[in-house]
């Protein structure tokens, strides 16, 4: 026999997601209007997160009947995606599907009250619309190798932009005039800025800069400044530390970098570089 979710779970899990697919690279809406202004349609499915019944995928058996038709163990998904998850439930996985909810919860969340979108200039002069919960890539982000990151859009107003990065629970605003070209493709939007994207290692957060990067591999890791090795701002910041630091020729950074240290970004979004003989010297750490 299968444990089914009554209603009153179904109705509760598809409005904390903000009736969209809990997929985080779906998240297609799933209630709209029938034909009948009295009726609305539903696409949009109560997915098991593990079996309602045995042989099912991801089945539980240390879990009672209660819990498995409890809130706690329903995602809300389209129907494509449901079926999806129960087709392949060895890449679906339990702790997948229970991430996928957790993050379409706080998204649900963060867009409550927020504006619709807004209108911005696409690369062939076309107006494109930016809708609030819509995933952004930017470009340029210092260091390059971050422009990979996705932000979700929270807030949109006439004079700026909030996304929302999942991977810190933090909020980035960028101005409108900071904001270029806009191209869209079948997962995301790319907006290209009218500045940078920088890491602040003495905050720990990103901010905008309307400074723009120069291109070369030069500038992979921002914009620099000349600097000392017992200048007070450095020493500063090796005293806010309790792990090791040092500074890298630039001929090894990459090498570096793939050990898992980071490069150190002061306030304004540069980076301390020390002229030597062979090769420029440059500030890294263990901590991010």
């Amino acid at each position: 026999m299968r444990d089914e979710f009554p209603e009153d779970v179904k109705r509760s899990v598809a409005a904390r997601a903000g009736f969209r697919c809990s997929n985080l690279s779906c998240r297609a809406p799933t209630s709209g209007p029938q034909t009948s202004p009295e009726k609305s349609l539903n696409v949009g499915v109560a997915a098991h997160i593990t079996a309602a019944s045995p042989g099912g995928p991801r089945y539980n058996p240390a879990i009672s009947s209660l819990e498995r038709r409890g809130a706690e163990n329903a995602i809300w998904l389209c129907q494509t995606c449901g079926k999806l998850v129960d087709n392949d439930p060895a890449q679906y996985t339990e702790a997948t599907l229970r991430g996928w909810k957790a993050d379409a919860e706080a998204r649900a969340g963060f867009e409550v009250g927020k504006p619709a979108g807004l209108d911005l200039k696409g690369a062939g002069g076309e107006v494109i619309r930016l809708p609030v919960g819509a995933r952004v890539q930017l470009r340029p982000t210092i260091p390059r190798g971050a422009e990979q990151d996705l932000y979700d859009v929270g807030r949109v107003g006439p004079n700026f932009i909030e996304l929302f990065k999942e991977s810190n629970q933090q909020t980035v605003e960028i101005p409108a005039s900071g904001v270029g070209i806009v191209h869209r493709n079948a997962q995301r939007f790319i907006i290209v800025l009218q500045g940078r994207m920088q890491w602040v290692t003495p905050k720990q957060r990103w901010e905008f800069f309307p400074e723009g990067v120069p291109d070369g591999d030069d500038y992979y890791l921002g914009l620099w400044k000349p600097a000392a090795m017992n200048e007070p701002r450095v020493l500063e910041l090796q005293a806010l530390r309790n792990t090791a630091y040092c500074w890298t020729r630039a001929d090894r950074i990459a090498r570096f970098l793939g050990q898992g240290w980071h490069v150190i970004y002061d306030a304004d979004g540069r980076y301390f570089r020390v002229p030597d003989r062979d090769a420029d010297l440059i500030f890294m750490s263990q901590h991010p």
